[in-house]
């Protein structure tokens, strides 16, 4: 994996111009520097600051890491007040409506929906290579 023009390319050729993080606290050292490594040399990633490596696995020397590494990546965003943190070649963001972020960066929806519950596949058919996943959080 790598970055070209500040899109993160896959070895296979696909690429993805923002890398959206899961909502979680932990998240592996060997992983979080990868991400370190795309955002320097480009990527735009959005997501919060992970706090934790997770499980037992090194502790506690990997949550050691995941703090250095997160202090590196996001320096001084909060998600608050500070919502964006500039790195290498490229950004991190947390704490922005996403759609306010794709809107910002030129992204599109693929679909919108008004309804309250909406959750059905887009596309049908013979359409394989597209695959779309609505999830409506409980508010």
């Amino acid at each position: 994996m790598s970055v070209e023009g500040g899109r993160i390319v896959l070895p296979d050729g696909m690429s993805y111009r923002i890398l959206v993080l899961p909502q979680s606290a932990t998240m592996t050292p060997a992983l979080l520097g990868k991400i370190r490594d795309l955002v320097n040399d480009g990527a735009t990633v959005y997501g919060t600051k992970p706090v934790a490596a997770p499980g037992l696995q090194d502790f506690p020397n990997a949550d050691a890491q995941i703090r250095a590494l997160a202090d590196e990546i996001w320096g001084p965003c909060d998600g608050e007040t500070i919502t964006r943190n500039t790195l290498g070649k490229g950004v991190v963001i947390d704490g922005e409506p996403i759609a306010d972020v794709l809107t910002g960066m030129g992204i599109a929806p693929d679909f919108q929906s008004d309804r309250q519950s909406a959750a059905y596949p887009p596309h049908r058919g013979r359409l394989r290579s597209v695959l779309h996943l609505q999830s409506e959080e409980p508010r």
